[in-house]
């Protein structure tokens, strides 16, 4: 693999972990570390420097990155420091893609050839999974992992191994599902009343709360004098010894529905 492509791979896993690690990217925020932890990653990310000026090896550019990417956290927060190694990739993707275009010739064997061509779509679509993560949500950088199987042979020839009869793999997941769907109904015959089924509703139920509303009205009022029926509602002389049982409502009563 190339320079570029194992940058875009490393960065790649460094955000796949801050997001596995850090989402919702609440609890890191900018200017939160203390004083003495902040003048320690100072140190490391000056003395990584020097190292790699001095002796430019790959573990002290490692260990100058990784300084780097945690002073940029703690200092501008967790959500832009991922922002900026997002756009740091699709730039170095983009300097890949031009690249690969250029040594392989691609433009100039015309279209037909550019969309044939597997590698140039693959990287191609790496360009737009990197665009998605950075633009539309930090979940699509997930996908970027999956270039890790065309990095290493060894997992290639474990998939190829596996999906080589492609027939008997179809053919083995039909009759899967030819067995579900046989063992489904013989359960459902067997056991066909314990399901829950759907019912319609009966288009004369919202009539029946009117109905025993009336009914209640019936017999809540019914010893109740009311003016709107004709009745007489004037209050007669009691008898001497005698109460009366019938009330007399002088307000008139709402009509009934």
């Amino acid at each position: 693999m190339s320079f570029w492509s194992s940058i875009s791979f490393n960065l790649a896993v460094l955000m796949n972990l801050l997001v596995a690690f850090f989402y919702p990217f609440k609890g890191v925020r900018g200017g939160t570390l203390e004083p003495h932890w902040s003048g320690l990653l100072w140190t490391a990310m000056l003395i990584s420097l020097a190292i790699v000026i001095a002796l430019p090896k790959p573990h002290g550019i490692r260990a100058l990155i990784a300084s780097t990417i945690l002073r940029l956290i703690f200092s501008v927060g967790l959500q832009p420091t991922l922002f900026l190694l997002g756009a740091f990739n699709v730039c170095n993707k983009i300097i890949f893609l031009m690249s690969f275009v250029g040594n392989c010739g691609t433009f100039t064997r015309g279209y037909r050839a550019m969309v044939l061509d597997v590698e140039f779509l693959y990287h191609l679509l790496y360009l737009l999974i990197c665009a998605m993560g950075l633009f539309v949500h930090e979940f699509f950088y997930s996908l970027l992992l999956f270039d890790l199987v065309y990095r290493e042979e060894t997992l290639l020839n474990v998939i190829k191994s596996v999906t080589r009869n492609g027939r008997s793999i179809i053919l083995t997941a039909v009759l899967a599902l030819i067995l579900v769907y046989l063992f489904s109904i013989v359960g459902y015959l067997f056991f066909k009343d314990d399901f829950i089924l759907e019912v319609d509703r009966l288009p004369n139920e919202t009539a029946l709360p009117e109905a025993s509303e009336s009914l209640a009205s019936e017999f809540l009022y019914s010893d109740v004098c009311r003016v709107e029926t004709g009745e007489n509602c004037s209050s007669p002389a009691p008898k001497e010894g005698r109460t009366s049982q019938r009330y007399h409502v002088s307000a008139r009563l709402p009509p009934e529905a």
